[in-house]
């Protein structure tokens, strides 16, 4: 059972704006690769 908290975050995840690639590139998370990595 969820115990629904007014003022929270919605309970599903809005995906309309992700529909065309060029949203989805825009809002995409950083890709961070070993090359990124600096040796301390």
């Amino acid at each position: 059972m969820s115990i629904i908290i007014p003022g929270s975050f919605p309970a599903r995840r809005l995906r309309r704006s992700r529909t065309h690639s060029f949203s989805r590139r825009l809002v995409a998370e950083n890709q961070l690769t070993v090359n990124d990595l600096i040796l301390p």
